[in-house]
């Protein structure tokens, strides 16, 4: 048997941005009313439902499957139940676009603050189609018979661990197993794009988010996929 490329599965998609200019503090009522906007007309399964305020320094925002944190940098999310990409990206979008009518005080609305990509990372499962051990079968791929393993106690496996560069970003992939799972196959992929010499726009900025998710999402489920499947099967 080998292992089901073709159903793989999207589990994590996380996005880090920074904003331009940073927050000096936050306002405690603006802090209360972003929470409830986040979660006005949310989407079905994507409401934050635990909520931890930190005075003037941001706040975090919790579900089973999304996490937002707000800090004086920037914004970090994540989602661990994708339906799709494409509804995923939606939503985050969304959550940046609510959260910059908060990020100012009301005397100083017009100073708005626009948002860019620091790092997206995307994690993708691809399951064993036998019964094969999968963290034996990379082991065995990328460790030579009869290397000398005494030295890192309870080895269970190994994984590859791969960088480079293009135009526009850095990227760092892994290829490992699931952690306490024999019978399935980890694709992690991180970009770092480059900064732009222009300061960011509101408006512009979430367009260049969008396209950013979207070069990282075909990263992984195309170009990282594919490499792993030549790599092992």
């Amino acid at each position: 048997m080998t292992l089901l490329y073709d159903a793989f599965s999207t589990r994590r998609l996380a996005v880090e941005v920074n904003l331009w200019p940073e927050v000096e503090k936050f306002d405690q009522d603006a802090l209360s009313n972003l929470y409830a906007a986040l979660n006005a007309d949310a989407p079905e399964g994507t409401t934050l439902t635990s909520c931890e305020l930190r005075p003037e320094t941001g706040a975090r925002f919790e579900s089973d499957a999304w996490t937002y944190d707000l800090s004086p940098a920037g914004v970090f999310m994540r989602c661990v139940n994708i339906r799709t990409l494409e509804d995923t990206t939606r939503r985050m979008l969304e959550l940046l676009d609510k959260t910059r009518p908060h990020l100012t005080p009301h005397e100083r609305r017009k100073a708005s603050h626009a948002f860019y990509t620091d790092e997206i990372r995307i994690l993708i499962f691809v399951p064993e189609g036998g019964k094969r051990n999968i963290p034996q079968l990379v082991s065995n791929k990328l460790l030579k018979r009869g290397t000398d393993r005494s030295d890192l106690p309870g080895l269970e496996g190994a994984g590859l661990s791969l960088t480079g560069n293009t135009e526009d970003y850095h990227w760092h992939a892994d290829i490992n197993n699931a952690v306490g799972s024999s019978d399935s196959l980890l694709l992690n992929a991180s970009l770092l794009f480059m900064p732009n010499p222009e300061p960011p726009r509101p408006g512009p900025d979430l367009e260049a988010i969008e396209a950013q998710i979207g070069t990282s999402c075909a990263f992984a489920t195309e170009h990282l996929l594919a490499f792993s499947g030549k790599f092992i099967s």
